[in-house]
């Protein structure tokens, strides 16, 4: 697929070749968290960097400066590489170079929308694991076509204003 084909709005085809099984594409965007929070990824390749450097200053070996430096990238691997979200007929699908996950819309039992992203959560009473047990999709530019897209799929949105008072 080509690269403008992952742009918000996209209403065809899918990013990396999407499977059949994964149902008909409706709308397709892309989040990187590395290029959208530029002030935070200042701070975090500064801190990255000095750590590495500590890590080379102190150990005095290469091999534990590549070490760490992997160490970092693969916990840190969600920030680091772009995530592509697709709502299809039967679900979502969250990918990134190096992981797919599909999540049918009969698992999704309510949602939530939020300034910065989409919360769809799979279970409505669990609220403390909602986060943990749910996906979150973040968003650039794009918000009302995909938020009325999971309306007609998912059942229940629970306004973020209900939530905050549920906790408390």
């Amino acid at each position: 697929m080509r690269k403008s084909d992952t742009r918000p709005g996209t209403k065809a085809g899918g990013p990396f070749g999407l499977l059949p099984r994964y149902g008909q594409p409706l709308y397709a965007w892309s989040y990187h968290h590395l290029a959208a929070r530029v002030e935070t990824t200042t701070y975090l390749l500064w801190g990255l960097g000095l750590v590495l450097l500590l890590v080379l200053w102190t150990t005095r070996s290469v091999m534990w400066l590549v070490g760490a430096a992997l160490f970092f990238f693969v916990t840190l691997g969600g920030y680091f590489l772009p995530y592509t979200y697709t709502l299809t007929d039967r679900g979502v699908v969250v990918q990134s170079l190096i992981h797919r996950d599909f999540i049918p819309w009969t698992r999704v039992k309510s949602f939530t929308v939020y300034p910065d992203g989409l919360q769809l959560s799979f279970s409505p009473a669990n609220l403390r694991g909602a986060l943990i047990r749910g996906a979150f999709l973040f968003w650039g530019e794009t918000q009302n076509e995909a938020v009325e897209i999971v309306r007609q799929h998912v059942p229940v949105e629970i306004p973020a204003s209900e939530l905050s008072r549920r906790r408390k």
